[in-house]
């Protein structure tokens, strides 16, 4: 049998700020540091989290899915770019010794 090191992981359930990157990439550094602070080695966010899962999906036919769409497509993120910089630098920042 194999013997896998031990790490605390916290496993973040967060909402991120609706159609905002950089404001939700402050609030997912901030809970990776907040994380940290517990003694977790690795904070895990939802695959969706940023920008944020697209709830509204739904009825196409609806003009206010098609504006939903629009802006959370206007608020991918680019990698590299500024919101994965902010993210790696509280990586970092939380980074143990």
């Amino acid at each position: 049998m194999t013997d896998f090191p031990e790490f605390a992981l916290a496993a973040v359930q967060a909402t991120p700020v609706p159609f905002d990157r950089m404001a939700s990439a402050e609030k997912a550094s901030g809970l990776i540091e907040q994380a940290a602070q517990t003694g977790a080695v690795l904070a895990a966010f939802g695959e969706c989290w940023l920008p944020g899962y697209p709830f509204f999906v739904g009825n196409r036919q609806s003009p206010l899915m098609w504006k939903a769409a629009a802006e959370y497509i206007a608020n991918a993120i680019t990698v590299p770019g500024p919101e994965t910089d902010m993210l790696c630098a509280a990586a970092r920042r939380a980074a143990p010794g």
